[in-house]
């Protein structure tokens, strides 16, 4: 849930709950449509807990493209360069293990300076920009 504790700028939306049951369900939807995930992790090994992620998307159909998923780190670990290093091991490590591969996108919202920061040195440069709306509805009941 680590990725709850990214910036949001002023959008209000609940948190992502994920359970072991969904990312088995997931897991199962992309090896039956051919797609591939790599994910990178880092272990604080005094608590055993996972601190950070990243995460890759390929498929051998479209083999030109990989889609870097999540990087996120927890909050007290942040500022020790731990992203940039995920982010930056797991990419030098799939691009062999995906024939074809010519191009990395990726996605981050304007308000995470972080991770802009991390794509930034690692030389992504903007593709697309997407821009989303959100409008509060007023409650129906009364």
């Amino acid at each position: 849930m680590v990725m709850n504790s990214a910036p949001r700028g002023d959008l209000e939306f609940d948190d992502w709950t994920i359970t072991p049951q969904m990312l088995r369900v997931w897991e199962a939807q992309l090896s039956a449509g051919g797609e591939v995930r790599w994910t990178a992790a880092v272990e604080d090994t005094r608590s055993g807990q996972l601190v950070g992620y990243s995460e890759v998307y390929w498929t051998p159909q479209r083999a030109a493209v990989l889609n870097q998923g999540a990087t996120a780190v927890r909050p007290r670990a942040r500022g020790l360069g731990l992203g940039k290093w995920l982010k930056a091991a797991l990419l030098h490590q799939v691009t062999s293990a995906c024939p074809g591969a010519r191009w990395i996108r990726t996605s981050n919202a304007h308000e995470n300076a972080a991770m802009l920061g991390i794509n930034a040195a690692l030389g992504f440069l903007p593709w697309a920009e997407t821009t989303e709306w959100q409008l509060k509805l007023e409650s129906s009941q009364g």
